[in-house]
């Protein structure tokens, strides 16, 4: 896959005015090149954690380099990137990237007691009782 993605990098910067861009990469940019990395390492770290490594770095990439008007592209980019770092046993930036991306949904993080596992977030589990989920995160298959 890495080198894959190497040549997919070598073929989105090359220089080639002998051919006609295709339709579907007239909007694809730098931010759009790092952020398809990103999710490509992502998922390769459920496989091999180090993975973990480059995802988050091109994620944060794509994040720098996005322009406005591209809020759903850095709503994957956010999910990318909390998906990277709890796979990377970075639970507290996990947190932090995925509470970005709610927030950019205009959704709320939740907070307080019942919001998580417990042992993901010192707080007590969920019960039936109590709203939130009702199973840890890290056994869930999100992200």
């Amino acid at each position: 896959m890495r080198r894959t993605l190497g040549e997919a990098e070598d073929l989105f910067v090359s220089d080639r005015r002998d051919e006609a861009t295709p339709d579907w990469m007239q909007n694809f940019d730098e931010a759009d090149m790092h952020g398809m990395e990103a999710l490509a390492y992502r998922t390769l770290a459920e496989h091999d954690p180090a993975a973990a490594v480059p995802a988050q770095r091109h994620a944060k990439l794509a994040l720098e380099l996005r322009s406005k008007g591209h809020e759903r592209s850095k709503l994957f980019d956010h999910i990318s990137l909390a998906s990277a770092c709890f796979i990377a046993d970075d639970p507290e930036q996990a947190d932090r990237y995925a509470r970005l991306a709610l927030t950019s949904m205009g959704t709320p993080p939740p907070t307080g007691p019942g919001t998580g596992c417990g042992r993901c977030t010192g707080s007590p589990a969920s019960t039936p009782t109590t709203p939130g989920p009702t199973s840890c995160a890290r056994r869930s298959s999100w992200p």
